[in-house]
């Protein structure tokens, strides 16, 4: 698993695609503190990293 970092930061990528997480990206956070675009997330359903449920999470 990658290093978590803040959502500010330019670095942050998606757990899923490893594209980056820009400000104008709509995201979904994990409980675990994953983070993917809400695109990916709809393909997986739930946490590569966790298996935890990802419906209703959007940041």
């Amino acid at each position: 698993m990658g290093i978590l970092r803040p959502l500010g930061d330019p670095m942050r990528s998606c757990t899923l695609c490893a594209g980056p997480l820009v400000g104008s990206s709509r995201t979904v956070a994990c409980v675990c503190g994953l983070v993917l675009h809400e695109r990916c997330a709809a393909e997986v359903l739930t946490c590569p990293g966790c298996g935890a449920p990802l419906r209703n999470r959007l940041v």
